[in-house]
């Protein structure tokens, strides 16, 4: 896959939506959540994922995805939904950003796993509850995934 160059990915963000895949990994009846270090959303509780390369399935791009953010190799077990979010900002400037986002519900491929994350983000939790404090999305994913009626 090749990457776009940055002041290219620019330009297009400000004028098309960008295509991303997020994964709500769950252990049991909880899951596992991020703290964002980039915008959009820095220094909120997020999902694992981002946007999906030219010529990548869905799927790969999300087990890609998690795999360089979190260093878990996941299983997917289905996809939760499609969503649309429009932030105020995104990682390279303070500019809108606007995404359509396909979102998968996915565990840990082995019991035993370790957690390396890359800059995009600095700590994590595992958790069972929806915090009033959650973006929207979030809140609408793991709703939407079935994970708290298992």
């Amino acid at each position: 896959m090749k990457k776009i160059p940055e002041k290219e990915y620019k330009k297009i963000i400000s004028k098309v939506p960008v295509p991303c895949v997020d994964a709500l990994i769950h252990i049991g009846p909880k899951f596992l959540l991020f703290k964002r270090n980039e915008e959009p959303i820095k220094d909120q509780w997020f999902t694992s994922g981002g946007r999906v390369m030219f010529g990548e399935t869905l799927e790969k791009a999300v087990l890609r995805r998690v795999k360089e953010e979190t260093g878990i190799k996941i299983r997917i077990e289905k996809m939760i939904g499609v969503y649309q979010t429009m932030f105020k900002k995104n990682a390279f400037e303070n500019r809108k950003y606007h995404t359509i986002n396909v979102a998968f519900l996915a565990r840990p491929a082995s019991k035993k796993f370790k957690i390396k994350l890359d800059k995009t983000h600095r700590d994590f939790m595992i958790t069972g509850k929806i915090s009033k404090n959650f973006h929207w999305y979030l809140k609408s994913m793991i709703r939407d995934s079935g994970i708290l009626k298992k």
